[in-house]
């Protein structure tokens, strides 16, 4: 997946490309590779120059900021917006939203900085921040299982009352 996937329009000097790279050797160890990349410059429908750039590539050196991927996905969202009228489109901009962190026209930003305020909103942090991550999760569990206890207890004394 690499965006702009459609023709777009260059303004200056400088054209922006993003695509996810796929590591696709057998053993999963491979680091290091080149990508291939074809560009088809034109007007309208017209291609009057073709171009092949090779670009190395280090798999292990992405970023675990998660800078990287939401880069990609503000450049796919960004194609998608192109397109509302499409069927589903803008669910998955939605989605690409919050399974990036991005800001969509249906998403907001909300800068939470401790495991209290994850709770507090029932925001799912993200899991790049594995420590609140994982207390969250046992949290929200425990808080789900406990809701359950209650709504049970609810049923069966609604129940005893009834008979």
């Amino acid at each position: 997946e690499v965006f702009p996937s459609i023709p777009t329009t260059i303004q200056g000097s400088t054209f922006k490309i993003a695509g996810k790279i796929i590591n696709t050797s057998s053993d999963n160890t491979r680091s290091q590779g080149h990508i291939m990349i074809l560009l088809k410059y034109g007007y309208g429908s017209q291609v009057v120059h073709t171009s092949v750039h090779t670009i190395p590539v280090s798999i292990n050196s992405t970023s675990s900021t998660g800078l990287v991927a939401r880069y990609w996905a503000c450049r796919h969202i960004e194609q998608l917006s192109l397109f509302p009228e499409i069927e589903n489109n803008n669910q998955k901009i939605l989605e690409i939203g919050k399974t990036y962190s991005v800001v969509t026209p249906s998403t907001s930003l909300i800068v939470l900085e401790s495991l209290e305020q994850y709770l507090k909103y029932s925001i799912e942090p993200p899991q790049s921040l594995r420590e609140i991550y994982s207390e969250w999760t046992t949290i929200m569990n425990e808080r789900s299982y406990l809701q359950n206890v209650k709504k049970d207890q609810k049923i069966h004394q609604i129940l005893s009352i009834w008979k």
